[in-house]
């Protein structure tokens, strides 16, 4: 084996064409412009070679693509141009054959990044536009986004025309930390993490809904405020999976207050009631105090208003079962009601004059007596 076919070993070419660099007596190496051929006619790198190695500028064909650029002791570092037979282009930076510095990957059908590279991975400011048309502006870390960014997708506008945005921070590719979420259902302003409202925040609706307090996977949980429009409507209580659930307060601006338990946003459970009119120049407030199940009184409670006190068992909001109506004048009326209205056996009692009836009523009206010594 002679001097020439040893450096052809050394560095992996089948043959070189091109000016050469004698080394002592007997060994010399490619030095200058030249050509280096490699498995196959195909494969070459052909440009400005220094002691054997590519340096300066020059351009290697690979089976599935090339590089055009700087080299430095037959690494890629400097400006370059590397392109795949797929599509795939990236022109910019290069060190020590890894993208570095600022650069443009893409190509037709990839997505498309500009921006800052470290050692092959994206890293530092720069802007990804994605194949399914949605855009990426800020900070990377190892490929992924990282640290403040502004995320725009790609959706179908809302009716004021607006396209879903994210201004914040990120964390290895997901929203994580504070950041402020525009969509076709509002804004949020507040704390995510992984990707989703987690922790401290803001949702203000469109339809002028507000909702701020503790968040979870995007849904209110926890202790919340929640604000209709214009404030019509207040409510400070638990929330879970979004919906008032557990214990809280509703009010209204009309002053009427609901103090109590709460199931899927209805009153539910054990629960009070205050109709306050606050125009009204009278001191007493209707009320009721019991149970309710999916927004209506349901179960055993007390209802007092100027007519009298209702207590008893309700269904569907009416009193419904066994209960005693005491009117304001003394009467008492103890007996089944059905939706309001008594019927069935009761006992009316009138104050004034002690005088009792036991019998059979129908719609609220007294239609049999009974004697229950000598019979009907």
């Amino acid at each position: 084996m002679n001097s020439l076919d040893a450096t052809l070993l050394d560095y992996g070419a089948k043959s070189y064409t091109g000016p050469w660099k004698l080394i002592g007596l007997d060994y010399r190496v490619p030095h200058g412009h030249g050509k280096f051929t490699y498995e196959t006619d195909q494969l070459t790198y052909e440009g400005s070679i220094e002691n054997g190695k590519a340096h300066g500028l020059g351009r290697r064909v690979w089976s599935d693509g090339y590089y055009e650029g700087e080299w430095f002791q037959g690494r890629m570092t400097g400006a370059g141009v590397f392109a795949k037979n797929c599509g795939r282009i990236y022109v910019g930076g290069f060190l020590d054959n890894k993208q570095h510095g600022r650069g443009i990957s893409g190509g037709a059908g990839f997505q498309c990044y500009d921006g800052e590279w470290q050692h092959g991975l994206k890293s530092g400011e720069g802007v990804m536009h994605f194949d399914t048309g949605c855009i990426y502006i800020g900070h990377f870390k190892e490929n992924k986004m990282h640290g403040i960014g502004s995320y725009t997708w790609n959706e179908f506008p809302g009716k004021d025309g607006k396209a879903k945005v994210y201004n914040g921070e990120w964390k290895c590719g997901k929203m994580s930390g504070h950041g402020i979420m525009e969509c076709e259902r509002g804004s949020y302003t507040g704390e995510w993490s992984d990707g989703q409202e987690n922790g401290a925040g803001v949702f203000v609706y469109n339809g002028g809904i507000i909702v701020s307090g503790i968040f979870k996977d995007g849904l209110a949980c926890g202790v919340c405020v929640q604000e209709s429009a214009c404030k019509t409507e207040v409510y400070k209580g638990n929330f879970k999976n979004g919906l008032r659930d557990g214990y809280g307060i509703l009010s209204h601006e009309t002053g009427c207050y609901y103090d109590g338990n709460f199931k899927e946003n209805a009153m539910h459970g054990h629960g009070e009631y205050y109709w306050v009119d606050l125009k009204s120049a009278c001191n007493f407030v209707p009320f009721y105090i019991g149970e309710f199940e999916k927004g209506l009184q349901s179960g055993y409670g007390v209802f007092s208003n100027l007519r009298g006190v209702y207590e008893g068992f309700w269904k569907n909001g009416r009193k419904n079962g066994q209960g005693t109506y005491t009117y304001s004048n003394g009467d008492t009326l103890i007996g089944i009601y059905v939706d309001d209205l008594a019927n069935g056996f009761c006992k009316s009692t009138l104050a004034a004059t002690n005088e009792v009836f036991e019998g059979i009523f129908k719609n609220g009206v007294a239609c049999l007596s009974m004697d229950t010594t000598n019979g009907v």
